[in-house]
């Protein structure tokens, strides 16, 4: 008996592969974090930027938005077993190339792709009550 539906995984990776390389960042910027706040499951501090202008509010509630899914992103990658939260941290906070993480961890090109098509199908799971990035079949 099957309890989980089956998923795509190569869509899957995808979708999380796209949501890192576009998405992420803009959240951290819109956020005012640094990508480095990706490694540390910690709150962050309310908003610090300077509010004026005629839409005060609406640049407030954007940024306050975006701060709950950055922590939301840190959480997911936190309950992520080694080495695959390490693999994301070090791509998408540090960022390292791909070429440059297989020296790092001693991995072969095809051992090191592997291994992050598993960190993103890892975090669509830890992801998925915020949103699902499963593509089922």
């Amino acid at each position: 008996m099957q309890l989980l539906p089956d998923i795509n995984e190569a869509a899957t990776i995808s979708n999380v592969r796209q949501f890192f390389e576009v998405e992420v960042e803009r959240i951290a910027r819109i956020a005012h974090e640094d990508m480095g706040g990706l490694k540390s499951p910690t709150m962050s501090d309310m908003p610090r930027s300077e509010t004026f202008g005629n839409s005060v509010e609406t640049r407030l509630n954007k940024q306050i938005e975006a701060r709950i899914l950055f922590d939301k992103i840190k959480t997911a990658i936190s309950f992520i077993k080694y080495p695959y939260r390490q693999m994301l941290e070090t791509r998408y906070v540090d960022g390292m190339n791909w070429l440059d993480m297989g020296s790092k961890f001693q991995y072969s090109s095809r051992q090191l792709m592997r291994k992050r098509d598993l960190a993103f199908l890892y975090f669509a799971d830890t992801f998925e009550e915020v949103h699902d990035f499963h593509i089922y079949q």
